[in-house]
């Protein structure tokens, strides 16, 4: 089968959307499938280009056997509203100009957030005639409501038309939590056309191993109980709880807050660690994907965060995964199917998002039971491995494109034409 993934972001950029979409096309291709991917110059969430790479109208390059063509982008960090808008608008336009670049494809993924990518993908899925499923990762405009990045009217109108267009339009909707297929329906999406295919994690790449000595003694953590943040400096994940947090505990010399990514509250962040004279905070920069393991590895306790909105009980952080596969434990700060999902693999303790005071607590207990945070890491690598194992869901998502696609049936009926015919 020949797959278009449209996706404004992909590797070498890190995070959930550029992250699932790069796993599950390599694995299409393993399995003998041709996959195309439309995206952009590696830019997020800086705003500056990735090392070994230019901005130009057009580039092609192969990843992993992935035909990755990358279109012209706007570049701006993730933060402010007038310039990611401009750059959201962009790549609609430029992603729709490139797919005249690309060989006509027997199906069109565009994957959300943000929705203009998936309102491309429709455009060219009716330019080459062909299903068009669109991958929910994020309700939007529901999630940047939620954090209150956006008050007009007249725009979440808009918005509002396009979700119920790219819904109407699509052949089928691949959705990563049930939270988000209950709600859906409830907004009368037929349920026939929805799929759950959740986050995943790669267990080959993110595997149990013992703490890294470099790391420790480079940002000072020898002797330390290293809590982590590992992920988006975003409004959406309230990390002010997690700073004061660390106001907390910071009576505690061997217990060390860690916050390892970017994003567009990072600076503000730092500057009230100054101003609070948190000495048991670190701030460190983007890592890559290959420096990950080993992050998460020298990590004793991993925080999982997101401020506390009724809207994120419907997400599921895609880190979880990943410190699953490390057989690390967790403190989950996310109510809902988040945490139904830790707590039903025995993998982590919930705290209340938003309650500094909860949290300093919860980690406390667990820092005092080692015994118990090492049962915790062991049950939630045997998770990953028997549940949300990315080659597995991998292959089901393939299964969901190939039955809309038809190919699957009309190999089916070649099938069945060779055996009436051997008879």
């Amino acid at each position: 089968m020949k797959v278009l993934f449209v996706s404004q972001y992909f590797v070498p950029v890190m995070g959930a959307p550029a992250v699932r979409t790069y796993d599950n096309c390599r694995r299409w291709v393993k399995d003998g499938h041709d996959v195309q991917v439309l995206t952009g110059h590696p830019n997020h969430p800086t705003g500056k280009l990735y090392p070994g790479y230019k901005m130009s109208m057009w580039q092609r390059e192969e990843i992993d056997g992935i035909d990755v063509l990358r279109m012209f982008t706007y570049l701006t960090p993730n933060k402010g509203k007038f310039r990611r808008i401009i750059q959201y608008v962009l790549f609609l336009f430029v992603s729709i100009i490139g797919s005249f670049g690309c060989a006509k494809p027997d199906i069109v993924i565009g994957t959300s957030p943000q929705f203009l990518v998936a309102l491309a993908a429709w455009v060219i899925s009716v330019f080459k005639r062909v299903p068009f499923v669109f991958e929910v990762r994020d309700l939007w405009p529901d999630s940047i409501l939620a954090v209150g990045a956006l008050k007009n009217p007249l725009i979440i109108g808009f918005l509002r038309m396009i979700e119920r267009l790219l819904y109407n339009k699509a052949a089928k909707i691949v959705v990563v939590t049930h939270a988000f297929k209950e709600r859906l329906i409830e907004m009368g999406v037929d349920e026939a056309k929805i799929e759950v295919v959740t986050n995943s994690v790669d267990v080959k790449l993110f595997v149990p191993r013992e703490a890294c000595p470099q790391i420790r003694k480079e940002h000072n953590l020898e002797g330390k109980f290293v809590v982590s943040y590992i992920g988006t400096h975003g409004m959406a994940h309230d990390l002010d709880t997690v700073l004061n947090t660390a106001h907390e505990l910071r009576h505690d010399d061997k217990m060390h807050f860690v916050f390892v990514g970017e994003g567009a509250e990072k600076q503000r962040l730092k500057k009230k660690r100054t101003q609070m004279r948190l000495n048991n905070v670190t701030f460190v920069d983007r890592q890559t994907r290959e420096q990950m393991p080993a992050w998460l590895a020298t990590t004793d306790l991993h925080l999982v965060h997101l401020k506390a909105n009724s809207l994120f009980k419907t997400v599921i952080p895609s880190k979880i995964f990943e410190i699953m596969g490390m057989g690390k434990p967790m403190v989950i700060a996310v109510d809902g199917e988040a945490r139904r999902i830790v707590e039903k693999a025995e993998s982590g303790k919930f705290s209340q998002p938003g309650n500094p005071k909860e949290l300093a607590k919860t980690i406390s207990e667990m820092a005092a039971d080692p015994d118990k945070m090492k049962e915790m890491g062991e049950r939630g690598r045997e998770s990953a491995l028997n549940v949300y194992n990315r080659d597995l869901l991998a292959s089901k998502y393939i299964d969901i494109l190939t039955d809309v696609s038809g190919i699957q049936c009309n190999n089916a009926k070649k099938a069945r034409k060779l055996s009436a015919g051997n008879v």
